[in-house]
């Protein structure tokens, strides 16, 4: 018997039901994207599923949301000595079904969680740049990011010019490119004013400008009061389901 097909044009379930209804026995191989997954029958019941990684009922869970790819059935074909799979087949199908759904669950479950422990890390971290901000007429801007140059929370006066953002782009691009990427703190000053890039921890940047006239001195004693507050920050925890 001759089966070879797309899996865009079959779905997984119907093509593993398939071989099962025409009591066929033998080898059905799917493959994608360089991943491939062997199935064995015997008269037509699945006795073994393998991929790369799993075997029997999760080798089902890996393959079971599979939309493209290719796949041939060998007649004949013998399967290992270790069958992996012994329950009815619409039984192993159902039960992958259930394992699959649960897990886009949890998945679902833990996304949430995550932008939840997200939003309250934003409201602490822009809760605390108002405050230094407010307690500092000097400074017209403020920016906490991370390491990989993304702003976490920023906050700015009326006296911060419209070309503020570009300097902000621009100072965390240098930042995120500095060779040995344990730099202290760099100054900057120009028409703008002073402008300050600072660690502020293992894994966060802080930009501060200070408006034109602020003495050196002043920007830089409050500048490494305002970092060690920064890096003393606690990120708000959540609990967040374990993955699978």
């Amino acid at each position: 018997m001759a089966l070879k097909g797309d899996l865009r044009e079959l779905a997984v379930v119907d093509l593993i039901q398939l071989v099962n209804r025409i009591h066929q026995t033998g080898a059905l191989t799917l493959a994608r994207d360089g991943r491939k997954a062997r199935l064995y029958y015997r008269g037509g019941q699945l006795v073994d599923a393998r991929t790369a990684e799993h075997s029997g009922n999760e080798a089902l869970v890996d393959i079971l949301d599979w939309t493209d790819g290719e796949f041939e059935f060998e007649q004949g074909a013998a399967p290992p000595q270790e069958e992996t799979i012994q329950m009815e087949l619409h039984r192993v199908i159902m039960s992958a079904l259930r394992i699959k759904d649960e897990r886009k669950e949890d998945e679902r479950r833990r996304a949430e969680e995550q932008a939840k422990v997200r939003a309250a890390q934003d409201a602490s971290v822009n809760e605390e740049l108002a405050k230094l901000a407010a307690g500092a007429d000097m400074m017209v801007y403020i920016c906490l990011a991370d390491t990989a140059g993304t702003a976490l929370a920023e906050t700015r006066t009326a006296k911060a010019p419209p070309s503020i953002d570009s300097l902000r782009d621009w100072l965390l691009k240098m930042a995120k490119s500095h060779p040995s990427g344990d730099f202290k703190r760099v100054f900057l000053e120009d028409e703008m004013g002073t402008t300050v890039v600072a660690r502020a921890g293992s894994d966060r940047i802080a930009i501060f400008v200070a408006e034109k006239g602020a003495s050196f001195g002043s920007v830089s004693l409050w500048v490494g009061k305002a970092v060690a507050r920064l890096a003393a920050l606690q990120v708000p925890q959540s609990e967040v389901v374990a993955a699978p």
